[in-house]
């Protein structure tokens, strides 16, 4: 089950790192298409911050959210393409959902 669970990490995560984007499709494509993606907010948080060991900070999920909400952004364009409307809708609302429980909305 962990391993389907990192489509979060490519889904959520790297797709929209702008700090880490040289590589980012590339890697996106090549080993995490495979895995299926989340369906619930619990399964999002735990691949981003179990599996990929990253901390859902304030600054770091405003930032996803910014990026989450450019449509003109190329990143974002190729995460909806990949993945669709409804999966990118339900990722901005799970990284809106950790800025609340960080309390930095």
């Amino acid at each position: 089950h962990a391993l389907n669970a990192l489509n979060a990490l490519s889904a959520s995560v790297f797709a929209f790192n702008r700090m880490r984007c040289n590589d980012i499709t590339y890697h996106y494509e090549s080993v995490f298409m495979s895995f299926d993606i989340p369906q619930n907010y619990d399964e999002w948080k735990h691949c981003i911050t179990v599996i990929c060991g990253i901390q859902l900070t304030p600054d770091y999920v405003k930032q996803r959210i910014a990026a989450l909400e450019d449509l003109s952004d190329d990143h974002t364009r190729q995460f909806i393409k990949s993945w669709g409307q409804e999966h990118h809708g339900r990722t901005v609302a799970w990284f809106q959902r950790a800025s609340k429980e960080l309390g930095s909305t």
